[in-house]
């Protein structure tokens, strides 16, 4: 395709979907575009930005996927406070600080003998 795109996750309302672009339909693409007035390769650009449109479009695919809805992008309504997008193709740093089972990076070096 001419336009770069990645998997995602995104969880709404606690319940998560899967968005592969690379089984994107051109109908779903068609609505999509004329929903938010982005081509394609504006779209995922869009949703890292936290485009509204953006965002209600790929809702409204991920849940017409799963057979939830069958209507328009217009009528889907949802929580944005329950939303959470994750780009599965970048990896997440972890927070040694935040994360316990992280390992420091004391741990990491090997101990070095007493000058005593």
């Amino acid at each position: 395709m001419m336009w770069s795109a990645t998997l995602l996750e995104i969880t709404v309302d606690g319940k998560p979907y899967m968005y592969d672009p690379a089984k994107l339909m051109n109908t779903e693409a068609k609505a999509i575009q004329r929903f938010t007035g982005l081509k394609m390769s504006e779209f995922q650009t869009a949703l890292g930005d936290e485009n509204i449109d953006a965002i209600t479009a790929l809702v409204w695919l991920v849940r017409k996927r799963a057979g939830e809805v069958e209507l328009v992008p217009e009528d889907v309504e949802f929580d944005l406070g329950s939303i959470n997008i994750v780009d599965l193709d970048k990896p997440e740093e972890t927070d040694v600080e935040s994360d316990p089972s992280a390992t420091s990076p004391s741990e990491l070096s090997p101990p070095t003998p007493d000058e005593s």
